[in-house]
């Protein structure tokens, strides 16, 4: 399949996906109670800052990529994504200090070790509290513990995403900038919060499963991908703002990286996406056969299940990013 661009958009950067997307059937309601959670808790500076986040469809992330996520979990899935998101768009604001001094509340707050400490981040680090104890609450009685390994994998994406140590090896090239970016883009945190949200349990000869193990790569690189080729002009506009961090004045975008290592135009790095991604989809389809052939009965079941998600994420993601306020601030907006 080729990547073409989105029929009526001139932009370069839509890929067109063999998968089909689909809406969680609750998120007109979850939407709105998470936006009103937020918009209530959440310590804004200024109301611009808030109304922002209003307009940005935050929450709609989750809800296009987590379809089969169980009902009683998909609200505190989005809550979690949303806050998620939130932090990172603080840290591009806070200088390497202040993330580090964040950091040590943090893995503490989520795996239910400390509480919120009466400091500059006090509100933040309630939230991060409150939220996680949910989370830790569903495990249980239950001895798969798919609460506590997300957890455990947002502590590990909040490492890399604050000491940001190996950023400046990772864009060197494009292999070792998509190595980097599972981690710093929060990708094992995703499928993490996939297996809570939606129930599905990996046994270990699953988990350890070379051809799984390249499904949740592949995925992840797709969407690694697609986010880079929707968010590349707004990165462009944070890093030109004088009072962020200086790590965020360098751009982590697959495009801006393709464009240096090719010596090519902007247009031709995404087309040059475009076409890895098509490719992509062509491997995953390859290997999630060949995944299938392993497994029959209630494993079969898990497998088909799991790849299915993987996918959902994959075209929940670009669905999200063609029309979320987010990244279309300034163009008219996509229909989904």
């Amino acid at each position: 399949m080729s990547a073409t661009s989105k029929p009526g958009n001139s932009s370069p950067s839509r890929f067109t996906s063999r998968w089909i997307a689909r809406m969680h059937s609750r998120a007109d309601e979850v939407a709105k109670n998470v936006q009103g959670y937020f918009a209530s808790e959440w310590p804004w500076s200024t109301l611009e800052e808030r109304d922002k986040f209003l307009t940005s469809d935050l929450e709609w992330c989750m809800l296009s990529i987590l379809p089969d996520a169980l009902d009683d979990r998909i609200e505190l899935a989005v809550m979690l994504a949303d806050l998620m998101f939130l932090i990172d768009d603080a840290m591009d604001y806070w200088s390497q200090d202040q993330a580090k001094a964040f950091f040590k509340q943090f893995q503490g707050l989520v795996l239910g070790l400390t509480d919120p400490a009466e400091k500059e981040h006090d509100p933040i680090q309630k939230l991060v509290k409150t939220l996680f104890t949910q989370v830790l609450s569903t495990d249980e009685g239950d001895p798969r513990r798919l609460g506590a390994r997300f957890c455990q994998e947002i502590c590990r994406w909040f490492i890399v995403a604050s000491s940001k140590k190996d950023r400046s090896n990772a864009l060197a090239d494009l292999e070792r900038y998509l190595q980097y970016r599972f981690v710093d883009a929060a990708i094992w945190s995703a499928h993490a919060l996939m297996r809570w949200s939606c129930d599905i349990n990996l046994a270990s000869y699953m988990r350890e499963d070379p051809d799984i193990i390249l499904l949740e790569e592949t995925a992840g690189r797709h969407s690694i991908l697609n986010n880079d080729l929707f968010s590349y002009d707004r990165e462009i506009a944070v890093a030109a703002q004088e009072n962020v961090s200086e790590m965020s004045k360098n751009v982590m975008n697959a495009v801006s990286i393709v464009e240096r290592q090719q010596k090519c135009s902007k247009d031709d790095a995404m087309n040059y996406l475009l076409e890895y991604i098509a490719d992509l989809e062509e491997k995953f389809m390859v290997i999630e056969q060949e995944a299938k052939r392993k497994y029959s009965g209630e494993d079969l079941e898990t497998v088909e299940k799991y790849s299915t998600a993987l996918k959902s994420i994959c075209t929940g993601n670009i669905a999200w990013s063609s029309f979320c306020g987010r990244y279309n601030q300034t163009e008219e907006r996509g229909e989904y």
